[in-house]
């Protein structure tokens, strides 16, 4: 490397002095004497011996600059790479009910996407051939684990909106829903079909094979990924009667359906009681409606899902991909809608149900992070700080519609607790 920077040095001397001796041939009048050249080639070679090393210098100083740079670009270019499948769930926009906490420093991708062209949405349609061969009805897919005592009443909701088979994913090491589905009714049983699933944050993978394994059977139109304290509700059932009416409303380029949450608190009760979910809690603060989205989609689509709320999806056969849309025609991007668009449908969402309950939710941890996770979780610590989110700030609004449904559909489980 010296003798690298000496022969340059040379060679511009060499250069310079070239430069003076063809000025003299030029220009004798105006020439210094031989001694007054030389002591000037002197002074150039000092110069410029001095203006390589503060070039240098400035050189090394700057890549070590840009060497930062390209490390802290590269870094975070890895994080947000590593945070790609969980950017969006892990900012939950729970709103007033229990909490309006932000567990990341991310938000949503909630732009907005408006389809302008009318071919591009439709030369893609299912075939309609094939279309026929599926079978006219909706599933449900579903995880559980240690929730078997909020099973029977969402169950038999969900059939009387229309849902003809429950396919149950059991999460547990022990298989527990084995025991709990063999001392049901026979009605119950004919219902739901059992898997057992263990292991640690199996949630999505739950759900890609319950896809697979409609998709491929052909055996329902449509599809839904929602949780046991979820409830899917219709807001006008005479317009659809069934969840099938208002699927079959949805424009044939329409794959998906997102459905904004609309959350209830715990509505002052501490301690769980051995009654119906949707009779316990039937009062939610005037603006519960929360940015967060589930999703039902068209069975013969190829899913990715980067998780429960966020859902895409192509056709089999192209490769064309596709995001849902609200009730309203909304394009949804990501796993929240900004449009909060509930005016035909909602998933009421019972979020903390009772202290009690929320609390036995933190110690056995969840389907998707695992129970590390929610263990450490700032909204799983004392009860005064679990109470401060979950209180309503509001002036509530009574809303049984859920109730109102089974009572009218499914009046023999309903009389129990009347």
């Amino acid at each position: 490397m010296v003798s690298e920077e000496s022969s340059n040095n040379n060679k511009d001397v060499e250069s310079t002095a070239a430069r003076l001796t063809s000025h003299e041939k030029a220009s004798a009048a105006s020439t210094p004497s031989r001694e007054n050249a030389s002591a000037s080639t002197t002074t150039t070679t000092t110069t410029t011996t001095t203006t390589t090393a503060a070039q240098e210098e400035r050189l090394h100083k700057m890549s070590g600059v840009m060497g930062v740079y390209a490390a802290v670009i590269l870094g975070s270019l890895f994080f947000i790479y590593s945070m790609k499948d969980v950017l969006g769930y892990t900012t939950q926009d729970y709103t007033s009910g229990f909490a309006n906490y932000v567990t990341s420093p991310y938000q949503y991708n909630t732009a907005i996407e408006t389809v302008t062209s009318p071919a591009a949405t439709t030369a893609a349609t299912i075939n309609k051939e094939e279309e026929e061969e599926i079978h006219h009805s909706a599933a449900m897919c579903v995880i559980q684990k240690s929730t078997l005592k909020y099973f029977e009443e969402w169950i038999l909701y969900h059939h009387a909106l229309g849902f003809e088979k429950i396919y149950l994913y059991d999460n547990s090491d022990d298989f527990e829903v084995q025991d709990w589905i063999g001392k049901q009714s026979q009605f119950i049983q004919d219902i739901v079909n059992v898997t057992h699933w263990p292991g640690v944050k199996q949630q999505v993978k739950a759900y890609l094979n319950c896809w697979g394994r409609i998709r491929d059977a052909k055996s329902h139109a449509w599809i839904s990924f929602f949780d046991v304290d979820e409830f899917v509700v219709i807001k006008d059932v005479k317009k659809y009667p069934k969840i099938m009416d208002l699927l079959d409303s949805l424009p044939d380029h329409q794959y998906g359906l997102a459905i904004n949450w609309i959350n209830f608190g715990y509505n002052g009760h501490l301690k769980y009681e051995d009654k119906p979910v949707t009779l316990r809690f039937q009062n939610r603060a005037v603006n519960e409606t929360s940015f967060v989205v589930k999703s039902m989609v068209r069975s013969q689509v190829s899913p990715k899902m980067k998780n429960p709320h966020w859902i895409k999806y192509k056709l089999t056969k192209t490769k064309s991909v596709y995001m849902s849309r609200d009730s309203r025609g909304n394009v949804v991007q990501g796993p929240s809608n900004e449009k909060q668009e509930v005016r035909d449908i909602a998933l009421y969402h019972y979020i903390s149900k009772s202290l009690e309950e929320y609390k036995d939710r933190c110690n056995r941890g969840d389907v998707l992070r695992g129970q590390a996770d929610w263990a450490t979780m700032p909204w799983c610590e004392s009860d005064e700080k679990v109470l401060g989110m979950l209180k309503v700030r509001e002036e509530p609004v009574f809303d049984d519609r859920p109730w109102k449904l089974l009572q009218e559909r499914v009046p023999e489980y309903t009389k129990r607790y009347t």
